[in-house]
C-alpha cells in the first residue's frame, strides 16, 4: 500500500536533484528494502531512526 499512499500526497512537489534531495522521515517499523526502493524510485531519500 505504500505505492498508493505515495502517490496520493496531495501536495505538489518539485523534482528532486542532488542540489535539492527531498527525504522522508520514518520510524523503525518502515526498515525494510523494499519501502526504500520504492522510496528512492519516487525521488526520496529515507530518514528511518
Amino acid at each position: 500500500m505504500a505505492r498508493e499512499i505515495i502517490k496520493s500526497i496531495p501536495v505538489k512537489r518539485s523534482r528532486p536533484s542532488a542540489r535539492r534531495p527531498q527525504g522522508m522521515c520514518l520510524d523503525k517499523g518502515y526498515d525494510c528494502k523494499e519501502l526504500s526502493a520504492l522510496l528512492k524510485e519516487f525521488g526520496f531519500t529515507a530518514h528511518i531512526r
